[in-house]
């Protein structure tokens, strides 16, 4: 029997790239320096790169159509973020 791709395959892959920092894999650029993106000012954020590159590395969403996929920053407390990436109807937050 084949396994499908589904949503909490898709979460769990998208959970793995964020908690992999970049070039976690030799000679590999999968993975992102999440905490770079934390530190900078909210109006320099670049959320379609953060985006792209994860199309990029999970080649399981780049078969998805680019409305499907969203991520957005939410101030938490005084110096603190939280991410939110959704997936269809499914939400992941950090």
């Amino acid at each position: 029997m084949q396994k499908l791709i589904d949503s909490p395959f898709l979460l769990n892959q998208v959970k793995h790239w964020l908690a992999t920092s970049t070039n976690g894999y030799l000679g590999s650029g999968y993975g992102i320096d999440l905490k770079a993106y934390l530190h900078k000012p909210m109006n320099t954020f670049d959320g379609d790169a953060i985006i792209d590159k994860m199309r990029v590395d999970i080649s399981a969403l780049g078969a998805l159509p680019r409305s499907v996929i969203n991520l957005y920053f939410e101030n938490a407390g005084l110096d603190g973020k939280k991410l939110h990436i959704t997936i269809g109807d499914n939400v992941l937050s950090t």
